[in-house]
Order: structure tokens, then sequence, then C-alpha cells
């Protein structure tokens, strides 16, 4: 069946059911279970307006990023899938350059 699954962690509710379905599957077949988030810094920065410089937004997206990995990471544990690894990519082009980073 299903070896590596890949899965996109962002907090919304459309990736937790995402990655509840990828962990049933991932047990179900005894997939290895990559998570990982790419967070947008195009975003962060509008939000911030100015407040942040560059060096402050990688570092907020890295801590942000590696809370919401570090849950699912610990969900997928508690259910059973053992073999989980986390990545985080970095987007200043939004979803084009987001969906880029996944794939590499």
């Amino acid at each position: 069946m299903y070896q590596h699954i890949v899965i996109a962690v962002d907090g919304s509710r459309t990736s937790a059911k995402a990655l509840a379905e990828a962990l049933r599957i991932a047990k179900m077949a005894q997939s290895s279970l990559s998570l990982v988030h790419v967070a947008s810094l195009r975003d962060m920065a509008i939000e911030g307006v100015g407040a942040l410089d560059t060096h402050q937004l990688h570092d907020l997206a890295f801590r942000q990023a590696r809370e919401l990995l570090d849950k699912a990471q610990k969900q997928a544990i508690n259910e059973g899938v053992s073999r989980v690894d986390c990545h985080i990519a970095e987007s200043w082009e939004g979803g084009k350059d987001m969906a880029d980073a996944l794939i590499r």
C-alpha cells in the first residue's frame, strides 16, 4: 500500500483532518510519515508591518512551525505511528512557492 506519507501541517481545521486520515493510513500500512510545515514569511511580514526584521521573522516562523510539528508528531506517536520525521520550509512568494517547497 503506502510506504511513505507526506502531510502538510499548518494548524488549520482542514490540516487536522488530513493529519488524522494520514495517521489512520500510516498505522494500518505501517508507513513512515513526514510532517511538513511551510512558513509564509510574506504573510508574517505583512501582519507585523515592519515590526520585525528578517532575522526575527525567520526565528518566529521557525518557533511557530516547530510548535505545530511537535504537536503533530506527538499525536502520531500517541496513535501508534513510530516512524515520523518533521520538515520546515520557508516561503516569501505565497501559495505557488509554498507548493514548490513541499515537493523539494
